[in-house]
């Protein structure tokens, strides 16, 4: 997915006297305009919301606040960056040393099962 900067929605094709993300903190955003903000069909917006990714305001129409948008872009950073990080990276101390015991124990489990 791909994350616009918020500072320049205006100039890559979204309306600058819609754009509602960067009006005041406590604007609230329907559906669609989160899809056009985001570049997502209002769909995925509503998958989002229902997997608990996007904080939403219940109702008709669904309303999303301006600072949930904006944590939910931080967090889909944050996660994107996590995936493109090697494996050795991601993996704790202690995750590490599991990894390194269990690769261990595969290798001698290996050594005595081929024949000599």
């Amino acid at each position: 997915m791909t994350l616009l900067s918020l500072n320049n929605l205006g100039a890559r094709g979204v309306d600058n006297e819609n754009n509602k993300l960067n009006s005041g903190p406590n604007d609230l955003l329907i559906e669609a305009e989160v899809a056009r903000i985001l570049r997502r069909s209002t769909s995925a917006i509503k998958r989002y919301r229902l997997s608990g990714k996007l904080a939403f305001i219940p109702g008709r129409p669904v309303l999303i606040a301006r600072s949930d948008l904006l944590a939910f872009i931080d967090n889909e950073k944050r996660r994107a960056a996590l995936l493109h990080q090697p494996e050795a990276a991601r993996l704790s101390d202690r995750e590490r040393r599991v990894e390194e015991a269990r690769a261990w124990a595969l290798k001698a489990i290996a050594k005595k099962r081929t024949p000599r």
